[in-house]
């Protein structure tokens, strides 16, 4: 904790809060994988409000090639961002869309909520394009 209270001060003389943010996104590992996936149909699973969807324009390479479906226990409040914006129990109901539907598939911080995960990997497999 010392230590990186230290690193952030010795940073902050060289570089902006903003030049440290920026950075930060870029090399954070869920960041990369959509700035990096796959054009197409993109299945945000456990969307909450739909921040996600910020991230199409939010630094380069600008990400309008992909739609991005969401799908949640409750509605998200940008909802509007996406395609289509579902509510599902994960345990257990199916993903309502047909098969091969999406070239990526992002599931952060959902699995920790999920009993008995079966149900939600079966639909991610039959969900994702070979």
């Amino acid at each position: 904790m010392i230590l990186n209270s230290i690193m952030i001060k010795t940073l902050s003389y060289f570089f902006s809060k903003d030049q440290l943010i920026n950075y930060y996104w870029r090399v954070h590992p869920r960041f990369e994988y959509f700035k990096n996936c796959q054009s197409g149909n993109f299945l945000d699973v456990g969307a909450s409000d739909g921040v996600l969807s910020f991230w199409k324009d939010w630094q380069e390479p600008n990400r309008n090639d992909i739609k991005m479906f969401g799908v949640d226990l409750s509605v998200g409040k940008y909802k509007d961002n996406y395609e289509d914006f579902v509510i599902v129990n994960l345990e257990k109901s199916d993903i309502p869309y047909e098969n091969n539907s999406f070239s990526s598939v992002m599931i952060s911080h959902v699995v920790e909520h999920i009993n008995d995960t079966s149900n939600l990997v079966s639909n991610l497999k039959r969900l994702v394009t070979k």
